[in-house]
């Protein structure tokens, strides 16, 4: 601004110089001079103005680039709603929302991403090995002990109180080896624990690990016992022990029958180690068989041309509402890698044969404990009805709404573990009954009504943690972790 500014106060003053030293000839040309002089003066104004005025748009537009790309910036880093510091003075939240609509993605866009974002947290990588030797310190501080690695995959979880599933292939070769390992102590009767017995045996068995973390060098192996296998369909359940640092979010399962052809479904699983990986595709084709492990036909399958690669067996296949329609099993190739033809087990047999597996291990474990309590009682029959009416009549008001499923809080007793966690019951105050929250899923699993309600909570027992969803009188959701506490003896 100096510079042209100095340029163009010296040129006005050149030519008024100039101006002055002219001898008028004619008071014509006088007067032209003097004009010319005065137009001269004009254009060198106006080429300041000009270039101020030029020179200032671009530094603001300058600057305005700068604040679009650290506002991008930012909102890139948000996916989930964090707190973000641009500065010790300033600091915002900014929700996925307003991420995916600041990005400008298309509704199918929006969907795939919220898939990966709901779900990911929920697939774990499954690795299985036959110990032996002394660990290194890096191996230690994972959880992972030194051996032979017996294989790996996905997994994801389906319960949790910490219940896993994958395909049985993923964990085969240590199934067989514990088998192995437990029919021949039987065999050795008092001889197992002697050193003799021990050498005949073998010391090493077959250990299953995961892990939730994507980052291999900082994240920790969980060990997990294989509580159930179901070979018929290649698939395990995985229970880990201990309790996780942070709680476990469990997958819900969709209908594996109401899918179409042409449907778009995702996988997510660590294809070639590679964490949290998500592809999408769609239903190539239902009602497939293919030969499982076991030997036999898996029936009903899906296939797919999602990608599926070695190290994806085992993960969730997903339609876009983030529900479980199958489990990658297997696919077709003769490169060993992915083709576009993919199957899937179906989820309406993976729910089935997995529920039933852990819901008999939980039995097992709950010997001794008594039933858990949550302390919360929920709206039934006719009530319930009405309510369910009066809800959909005002959210139809508002935004397009499906059928009202879920099970009404009524109330929640003062010892209720949920106490301080934010959870409303239907209140009346005034003559008007006011709406609370809806119980709308429990451990993974869909509650349509408080009927199902109770008989989900019927199984659990005390110390149990659990994950509830629930929903607000405006629609909005959110997720409960809670541990029930001992149902009183009278």
């Amino acid at each position: 601004f100096k510079v042209t500014r100095t340029l163009c106060i010296a040129l006005y003053y050149s030519a008024t110089r100039l101006c002055r030293q002219v001898t008028p000839v004619g008071r014509g040309e006088s007067t032209m001079l003097s004009s010319s002089v005065f137009i001269l003066s004009a254009i060198v104004v106006g080429l300041f103005l000009l270039s101020t005025s030029e020179l200032s748009a671009a530094f603001q537009n300058t600057a305005r680039g700068h604040r679009h790309a650290y506002r991008r910036l930012t909102l890139i880093r948000a996916a989930e709603p964090t707190q973000l510091t641009a500065s010790d003075e300033v600091s915002f939240t900014v929700r996925a929302a307003e991420l995916d609509k600041s990005l400008g993605l298309t509704d199918h866009e929006k969907n795939v991403v919220n898939v990966h974002r709901l779900c990911s947290p929920s697939v774990a990588y499954v690795t299985s090995i036959a110990a032996s030797g002394s660990t290194d310190e890096r191996r230690r501080r994972a959880g992972l002990p030194r051996g032979r690695s017996l294989g790996s995959g996905s997994g994801f979880v389906v319960d949790s109180s910490g219940y896993l599933v994958t395909n049985y292939h993923v964990v085969q070769r240590a199934y067989e080896l514990n088998e192995l390992m437990s029919k021949t102590r039987e065999r050795l009767g008092v001889f197992a624990n002697t050193t003799f017995g021990e050498a005949l045996s073998g010391r090493s068995s077959g250990q299953v690990f995961v892990r939730f973390g994507s980052d291999e060098a900082s994240a920790r192996y969980l060990s997990c016992d294989i509580v159930g296998v179901a070979k018929e369909l290649d698939l395990a359940v995985l229970k880990i022990n201990g309790t996780p640092e942070s709680p476990l979010k469990a997958l819900s399962f969709g209908s594996s029958s109401a899918l179409l052809v042409g449907q778009t479904t995702v996988a997510c699983g660590n294809p070639f180690g590679l964490d949290k990986t998500l592809t999408s595709g769609i239903v190539s084709a239902l009602g497939r068989s293919v030969t499982g492990v076991a030997g036999n036909e898996i029936k009903n399958c899906i296939q797919t041309d999602t990608a599926i690669n070695p190290g994806n067996s085992g993960g969730p296949l997903l339609n876009l509402d983030g529900m479980v329609v199958g489990v990658n099993t297997m696919i077709v190739t003769t490169s060993g890698s992915n083709a576009g033809i993919g199957f899937a087990v179906p989820s309406d047999a993976v729910k089935e044969n997995t529920s039933r597996i852990i819901e008999m291990d939980k039995r097992r474990q709950a010997k001794g404990k008594r039933r858990g309590r949550l302390g919360m009682e929920v709206a039934l029959t006719s009530l319930e009805a009405t309510l369910a009416q009066r809800l959909e009549a005002t959210l139809a008001e508002r935004v397009a709404t499906d059928r009202i499923t879920g099970a009404f809080v009524t109330s929640i007793a003062s010892d209720s573990p949920l106490q301080g966690r934010g959870v409303k019951a239907i209140s009346l105050a005034d003559g008007c009954v006011s709406l609370g929250d809806r119980v709308v899923n429990v451990g993974g699993n869909r509650i349509e009504n408080g009927q199902q309600f109770l008989e989900a909570m019927s199984k659990r027992v005390e110390g149990e943690k659990i994950d509830i969803t629930l929903e607000n009188a405006e629609g909005v959701g959110r997720v409960v972790y809670v541990e029930l506490a001992p149902m009183p003896l009278a």
